[in-house]
C-alpha cells in the first residue's frame, strides 16, 4: 500500500485535514447560532484550507488505487473540484465574491462540492472493488460522501489507523 518511509507525511495530511474539518464544523455551528449570521473571513479561509487539505488525501488514494485504470481520472476530477472549492472559499474570504453578487459564485461552489463528493464516493468504490482498502472502510468512505462528508473524520482517522498498521508490518 504505502511504504513505511513515506507514511508519515500521509498521516500528517490526514490529521491536519480532520482538524480543519472539525474547525469548519465548529465555526459553522457558531456562525449559524448567531442571528443574523454574518460574513466570517476566518471561517471561509479555514474552509478553503480544509478543501485544499483534501488534495494530498486524493493523491494518497490514487496511490492506493493504482491498479485501477479509472483512478487517475477520478483523482484529476476530484483535485480540480478541490482547487475550485479552495479558490472560491478564499475569494469569499477576501470578499472578491459574495453570495449576493449573482449565481456564478453559488454555481461554482455547488460544482466544487458535487465534484468533491463524487471523488470521495468513486475513489472508495474503486478501493472496494480492487480490494485496496478494507471493505468496511471503503463502505464508510462511500457513506461519508453520501452524508456530504459528515462521516469524513471517522473515515479519515480509520484510514490513518490502517496506514499505520500496514507500515508496522515488516
Amino acid at each position: 500500500m504505502v511504504e513505511k518511509a513515506h507514511m508519515i507525511p500521509w498521516l500528517w495530511a490526514i490529521y491536519v485535514s480532520v482538524l480543519l474539518w472539525l474547525a469548519v464544523a465548529v465555526g459553522n455551528i457558531a456562525l449559524f447560532a448567531l442571528r443574523p449570521a454574518e460574513h466570517w473571513p476566518v471561517l471561509e479561509t479555514i474552509e478553503g484550507l480544509q478543501t485544499a487539505s483534501l488534495i494530498p488525501i486524493a493523491l494518497l488514494l490514487h496511490r492506493i488505487n493504482r491498479r485501477s485504470r479509472q483512478s487517475a481520472v477520478v483523482t484529476v476530477v476530484g483535485t480540480l473540484a478541490m482547487l475550485l472549492g479552495a479558490v472560491l472559499s478564499f475569494a469569499f474570504a477576501s470578499e472578491l465574491l459574495t453570495f449576493g453578487t449573482g449565481m456564478i459564485a453559488v454555481f461554482g461552489d455547488t460544482v466544487a462540492l458535487v465534484g468533491l463528493l463524487v471523488w470521495l464516493f468513486t475513489t472508495n468504490v474503486l478501493a472496494w472493488r480492487g480490494r485496496a482498502l478494507p471493505r468496511n472502510l471503503a463502505l464508510l468512505g462511500m457513506a461519508a460522501a453520501i452524508t456530504i462528508t459528515l462521516l469524513y473524520p471517522v473515515w479519515a482517522l480509520w484510514l490513518a489507523v490502517i496506514l499505520r498498521r500496514q507500515a508496522a508490518v515488516p
